[in-house]
């Protein structure tokens, strides 16, 4: 808990899961894992922390959310000594592909399969092979939906 004793300023909510919520301005973290202090539970405390202290509240495209990712889990690599975090760069990939597995979920064409780039809505995308349109969710933590548009 020393990572959180140090961030009095940030917000910290105990749940199943961690994450950094922009909209809410709250860190969610799961107690159970960072109790058990593990390698893995303080590392993903502190890629979470790095989202919050980049000020990552928005985001306008799947590109920038990668983007942002890759800043986050540079920063938590800068922070890791001074919490005695060892850093776990398999860990991290994973991390990272979960991110892109969901992003292609997302962006790939319910009707002819192609990969796409989203438009200027968020969650909104639009093929050029076939011009299909739809939404996608943008829950990370649930299946991806995808609703075609006329």
């Amino acid at each position: 808990m020393d990572i959180i004793g140090h961030y009095n300023s940030l917000v910290f909510e105990p749940v199943g899961h961690f994450a950094f919520s922009s909209s809410d301005d709250v860190i969610y973290y799961d107690h159970e894992q960072l109790h058990k202090e593990t390698n893995e539970a303080r590392l993903a405390l502190l890629h979470e922390v790095s989202h919050a202290l980049l000020g990552h509240f928005t985001y306008a495209s799947d590109f920038e959310l990668l983007v942002m990712e890759a800043e986050a889990w540079y920063k938590t690599k800068q922070l890791c000594d001074q919490f005695g975090v060892q850093v776990d760069q398999a860990y991290i990939e994973d991390c990272i592909n979960t991110y892109d597995s969901w992003l292609t979920d997302r962006s790939t064409c319910p009707k002819c399969g192609n990969l796409c780039l989203c438009s200027k809505q968020p969650d909104m995308y639009s093929c050029f092979a076939c011009g299909a349109k739809w939404l996608a969710s943008s829950d990370r933590f649930h299946r991806v939906q995808q609703t075609q548009l006329p």
